[in-house]
């Protein structure tokens, strides 16, 4: 039979879409908001491949039953005039006998006040004759909108809420293409809410996994099921694309459990380096592959000073990387690549080029000053089963760091309940799974016996070593990392520690 697995184009409404409940929640209370008056317009934003043409998609056949759904892609020349003309045939097509709306009767998409008086004229047509009580205008792929278009948009259906004609927009796109602050920026309040989407909980990624093959006699088990998930970091598009394969290679028979998918994994490999990792890799510049290559060995997130001066046009390439969607913007001067996957596939592609970590530093003296790859070195020979790590400042470069350990380790951080404390948490619940359940993070006590560590020193405990970490500046600007060794004085230091943690589940639960 087919493959069940059909990546690269969206979910079956009906056979494979699952999750997004909170998502069609808001549309819902958008579209009731719509019907009762208040026109508000919705815009899905969310990364290629996270499920918006797919949810959009599944919206279609309930909001039909509220009035006429219009839904189109948005082309890339003469935006306005494709947008009205399709809209105008649309409507014509819904009610033959209404106001004269083809093309063919020379349509100025410039002419705001024409085309709102004949989308009024429409709208009171149908809403009369046929009980017609919204018409939404789903529009796609909004990534390339001009702004000129978008203004043109926010002007004419503005002022059309305005003299009653219930016209809902419901717009799709990596995001909504305005420049400033949405908040402030007139289309970006014109589309409020904008409705995000995000990679998969694992519960959701089990339930896509499993739904295409329920029937048949091809299976996953939950445990396959969730590495799957840990695997594609839920994000829907590779889900599928795993899956896909995995099928294929299991001829589409057979259980696939944990031991299976571990056999088939290096083929899995193999084919997601030739459909996408390596084929976006290769199209790209030389500076922007030594961009990517440098940036896969300094963790999940980096910051683009630890490539400056290493890498000539930096800011060019991040640019590029990122409007390429192969890098993600998480605050300024913050970057992460798209997908954990394809910096796997950097990584190895970075190690087969004898390629370091750009953040070690040597200075002449032979002092013991390093970063990532020695604070790394230390985490791995210092833990077995177990690790403790006391730091104030646990943040990207921290969790990058936990990446070196094992995956049998288990990891609890005391660290200072700062302002930047919520940011924290939110960024280990963004973690990848596997890793994000080896972790316990609580908040240094208030109260405690025992002298609270300075908030510039990292002390890391194992069962093996225990290690302390110093930043201080060299003198010409540079941040840098003294390590000791206190071995010595593990005991002490764990002793410590646990008192600590202790006193931290009496003030600060999980």
């Amino acid at each position: 039979m087919p493959n069940p697995y059909a990546h690269g184009h969206p979910a079956d409404p009906v056979k494979d879409f699952a999750g997004r409940e909170d998502e069609l929640k808001r549309v819902r209370a958008c579209v009731d908001s719509s019907r009762a008056g208040n026109l508000t317009n919705a815009f899905i934003e969310g990364e290629w491949g996270i499920g918006k043409t797919s949810l959009l998609n599944k919206l279609r056949p309930e909001l039909e039953e509220h009035g006429l759904v219009i839904s189109e892609d948005l082309a890339d020349d003469e935006q306005a005039l494709w947008f009205y003309s399709n809209i105008f045939g649309a409507l014509a097509e819904a009610n033959p006998a209404g106001p004269e709306l083809e093309q063919s009767k020379g349509l100025d998409p410039g002419d705001s006040r024409r085309i709102r008086k004949l989308l009024k004229e429409a709208w009171d047509q149908l809403h009369e004759e046929r009980g017609i009580e919204i018409i939404v205008i789903m529009l796609d792929n909004l990534e390339g909108a001009k702004p000129e278009f978008l203004s043109s948009v926010r002007t004419v259906f503005q002022r059309l809420a305005q003299e009653g004609a219930r016209y809902m927009l419901l717009f799709a796109g990596r995001t909504l293409p305005i420049a400033g602050n949405h908040a402030s920026d007139p289309v970006g309040r014109f589309f409020n809410p904008r409705i995000v989407l995000r990679p998969f909980e694992e519960a959701t990624s089990i339930e896509v996994i499993k739904k295409p093959v329920r029937f048949i006699s091809f299976s996953f088990t939950d445990e396959a099921a969730q590495l799957i998930h840990g695997r594609a970091a839920g994000h829907p598009h590779f889900l599928k694309l795993i899956c896909h394969h995995t099928y294929d290679l299991a001829d589409g028979e057979g259980t696939i459990d944990a031991a299976r998918l571990g056999e088939l994994w290096p083929k899995i490999e193999d084919r997601l380096i030739d459909d996408r990792f390596g084929r976006q890799f290769t199209d790209l510049s030389e500076g922007e592959q030594t961009t990517l290559l440098h940036a896969s060995l300094l963790g999940p997130r980096f910051e683009a000073k630890e490539l400056r001066g290493t890498i000539k046009s930096l800011d060019t390439f991040l640019d590029r990387l990122r409007k390429g969607e192969l890098l993600r913007s998480v605050s300024r001067g913050v970057y992460e690549l798209y997908h954990p996957l394809f910096r796997t596939y950097l990584r190895a592609m970075a190690e087969d080029r004898d390629l370091k970590s750009t953040t070690i530093i040597d200075l002449p003296g032979g002092r013991p000053v390093g970063a990532r790859l020695k604070i790394e070195a230390c985490l791995a020979s210092a833990a077995t089963r177990k690790l403790d790590i006391i730091d104030e400042h646990f943040r990207e470069r921290a969790v990058s760091m936990l990446e070196a350990v094992r995956t049998g380790v288990k990891i609890r951080v005391l660290m200072g309940e700062d302002v930047q404390w919520s940011g924290t948490l939110r960024l280990l619940k963004d973690l990848e799974g596997q890793l994000r359940a080896r972790i316990e993070v609580r908040a240094w006590p208030d109260k405690s016996e025992g002298k609270p560590i300075p908030w510039h020193l990292r002390c890391i405990i194992g069962e093996k070593g225990a290690w302390m970490s110093d930043h201080s500046f060299n003198g010409v600007g540079k941040k840098t990392a003294y390590l000791t060794d206190h071995t010595a004085n593990r005991a002490r230091l764990q002793r410590d520690f646990d008192l600590w943690w202790e006193a931290s589940k009496r003030i600060f639960p999980t």
